[in-house]
């Protein structure tokens, strides 16, 4: 049994502190063990008044039934609140630096006070694993939630400030009265999801071969409400005039949507030097959406439909020498439409309870083709490999205010070589290296999408201490559209990291204590690195790098 420790500090008032509890093996208790792991996680942000905390618990119990059964039972849960901040305008940066996030101004909407988050989430599961024979059986029946509740303001760091008259909002307030022009404008809403779902995964021995089989089902159920408000006066008072809102408006809407995966596939293995897997999945996926109201599209609708696709997959394995191998994989993808890009009406606006008129956009397929090689030596570990993907139908979000919005932007071609490398020096030392060249083919550039990433550095472990020094590039890369609908064009930049640690081991009253420290972006990067959106007035948002910040890790074992 070990109680461990653990406390952390870095840049921006951030601080961590943890504890975990690992029972051993308990051989009173049938050779049961498990443990419990808790943080608490709190930092001021990197941008101003971009607060964060966060707490997470997860435990893990596992339990031998004899000797070829043991079951296993896994607990999460994660709580985080936080003021975010969508991104600043170039203009903003420049005027107030770039680590510009939320303010002050309780006559702004983006007042620190008007724009928080809070976020809970779980994961849980009982698993069985087992075997029998020539058997094996993984088997985990699982529940996931999550619920972010949020609280915006209605263009958070557009163009002055967003009164509800500005806004485009009409003045009746719920429940009576008349909003005053200065009131500030600005969304609540829910979002939660619960699925319930069971993986069963089986593997049957047949002489040097396997044959391997299992099946996905869940069922996810989601709700979710925005509203528009008065943030001045806390969210109270929904706005329930809103003509002509460009926003989202009122919205409440439930779905489900229940998934059926099986698969098969066969691992046959001819020679020692061959392995050869042609596999077969069906991926089906039934979705039934209710809206009781949305301003956004007219009114009440609903609509219930099924997609489905037979996804064929090979993977070949060549062992040209014990340490050098060489494969090819295919396999074909599908992923449904978004929730809110999976219908549209190509002839009008929906109207109340016109679902009969929808037309449905067709899911994403795609073809992915891979080939690589695998080297390890006493000296040397190198891997490389090519790799080919088309998407027929590809989807890309983007954001105005607090609307997200879906660009079907049709096929695309992905190309690209990767490799990455580490050799041994001696003496502790080890010579580092990865690079990858990506390119696309696309009617529209793909946001945020990097045409080369890199990375170069040395590694040091010996005895009771170990380091890095790794610089890191990422290439040039497109954002969304700016204010005259030009695309926004990012060049290539590189930060360097350190990291050091030092193992004390036993000092008498702990066991494995360790000391570790991190120092990210050495030579303070603070680049427009990544398109956030757009503003209601159509201004481009961004995000910037947060520049030099460090850590110390503390964590010792009783």
């Amino acid at each position: 049994p070990t109680a461990t420790v653990r406390s952390q500090i870095g840049s921006f008032n951030s601080r961590l502190v943890g504890f975990q509890y690992d029972t051993g093996v308990m051989q009173n208790y049938g050779d049961a063990s498990g443990f419990i792991d808790y943080n608490h996680y709190q930092t001021d942000g990197a941008l101003t008044n971009n607060n964060e905390r966060r707490g997470n618990v997860f435990a893990k119990f596992i339990k031998p039934l004899s000797e070829d059964t043991a079951i296993t039972v896994v607990a999460m849960q994660n709580n985080t609140y936080q003021n975010a901040s969508p991104g600043a305008t170039a203009q903003q940066i420049s005027q107030y630096g770039s680590h510009y996030g939320l303010n002050q101004n309780p006559l702004s909407d983006a007042y620190v006070g008007y724009n928080n988050d809070n976020f809970t989430s779980n994961f849980d599961y009982i698993g069985l694993q087992t075997r029998f024979g020539d058997w094996k059986i993984d088997n985990k029946v699982y529940t996931t939630s999550y619920a972010h509740n949020a609280m915006n303001g209605f263009n958070p760091n557009g163009t002055g400030q967003q009164t509800l008259q500005a806004a485009g909002y009409g003045l009746t307030m719920a429940g009576g009265g008349t909003a005053q022009g200065s009131n500030i404008a600005g969304v609540t809403g829910l979002t939660a999801y619960q699925s319930y779902g069971d993986i069963l995964r089986a593997t049957r021995a047949l002489g040097n071969d396997d044959l391997n089989f299992g099946l996905w089902v869940e069922r996810q159920l989601h709700q979710s409400w925005t509203n528009n408000v008065d943030l001045s006066t806390g969210g109270i008072g929904s706005i329930i005039n809103t003509p002509g809102l460009s926003n989202g408006g009122n919205q409440a809407e439930t779905s489900s949507m229940n998934t059926i995966q099986p698969y098969v596939e066969y691992v046959w293995r001819p020679t020692s030097k061959w392995s050869i897997t042609p596999g077969l999945k069906l991926n089906d996926f039934n979705r039934t959406y209710n809206s009781a109201f949305d301003t956004t599209v007219g009114g009440a609708f609903a609509y219930s439909h099924t997609w489905a696709a037979l996804l064929p997959s090979l993977d070949v394995h060549y062992y040209v020498t014990d340490n050098w191998s060489a494969y090819g994989q295919a396999a074909e993808g599908f992923v449904a439409p978004l929730l809110f890009g999976s219908f549209y009406n190509p002839n009008q606006p929906i109207q109340p309870n016109a679902s009969a008129g929808l037309a449905y956009l067709a899911p994403e397929k795609t073809m992915n083709y891979q080939l690589g090689t695998v080297f390890k030596s006493s000296k040397l570990t190198a891997s490389a490999d090519v790799y080919y993907i088309t998407n027929n139908n590809q989807s890309q979000q983007s954001q105005i205010g607090n609307l997200i919005t879906i660009q079907n932007i049709g096929a695309v071609h992905y190309q690209g070589v990767e490799g990455e490398a580490t050799y041994n020096l001696g003496s502790g030392f080890n010579a580092y290296g990865n690079y990858s060249l990506n390119s696309y083919t696309s009617a529209v550039p793909i946001q945020n999408a990097p045409q080369s990433t890199a990375a170069l550095g040395m590694l040091y472990e010996h005895n009771k201490t170990n380091a890095s020094l790794i610089a890191k590039e990422i290439g040039s890369r497109w954002g969304g559209q700016d204010i005259n609908g030009n695309y926004v064009h990012f060049g290539s930049y590189t930060t360097v990291n350190f990291a050091a640690g030092y193992n004390f081991g036993s000092l008498g009253w702990a066991k494995d204590a360790k000391l570790e420290f991190q120092l990210d972006d050495m030579f303070n990067r603070t680049d427009m690195v990544a398109f956030a959106g757009n503003t209601q007035g159509g201004n481009a948002l961004f995000w910037t790098l947060p520049g030099r910040m460090f850590s110390l890790n503390l964590s010792a074992g009783f």
